[in-house]
């Protein structure tokens, strides 16, 4: 098999990581370097970046830092060129008990989160999100409802078990299961704003 996938006519290399990290990481890291040479100021939210790159943007994470804050309440000093999320926004209010919160699931604040994030954007800013369809219902549905303002939105599936995949459609992307066929995501948004 080889080893990469197509999005959108691009071609990528997977990463060698696990699940859908394979194909959201070469994504958002062709975004980044395409922003690094302009100077931009970048806003990760979730940490996620840091652990496999040398990442000099600001990264904002309620439990793993270095800016441990809840999106929901992060006021940036300044708006930022570009923002990225990778798989962290349905986490958001949703998986606080796992990370010792006490907080329950609360529906509809993963949603808001990206809302609010689209906020701190230059004017001309992008923000590119990904996360796996079917991990937290209301964000998918607010997704597919239009409840964002508009996006370019593509969708990648896991066709086997060692982890290849696929660009699909819409249609596709609202019939899939987390952590069926295969463990974890199946399929994946990758959400693109720009202001």
């Amino acid at each position: 098999m080889s080893s990469f996938f197509t999005f959108e006519g691009v071609s990528y290399p997977y990463f060698p990581s696990g699940h859908e990290r394979t194909v959201e990481v070469p994504i958002v890291m062709g975004t980044v370097r395409r922003h690094l040479p302009l100077g931009s100021r970048i806003l990760e939210v979730g940490r996620v970046l840091p652990r496999y790159y040398k990442f000099k943007g600001t990264v904002v994470d309620k439990f793993e830092g270095p800016i441990k804050e809840d999106i929901l309440t992060y006021t940036p000093s300044k708006p930022f060129n570009l923002i990225i999320s990778i798989s962290t926004v349905e986490h958001i209010w949703w998986d606080e008990a796992a990370y010792g919160g006490k907080i329950p699931r609360t529906p509809g604040k993963a949603a808001e989160a990206v809302k609010r994030m689209l906020t701190m954007l230059t004017p001309g800013g992008e923000m590119l999100c990904t996360w796996p369809i079917g991990y937290n219902p209301p964000l998918d549905q607010a997704l597919f409802k239009g409840a964002f303002p508009e996006a370019h939105v593509g969708f990648l599936k896991r066709i086997t078990l060692d982890n290849k995949w696929i660009e699909v459609s819409r249609t596709d992307a609202v019939r899939a299961k987390y952590k069926k066929p295969f463990p974890a995501g199946n399929v994946v948004v990758i959400a693109r704003w720009r202001t």
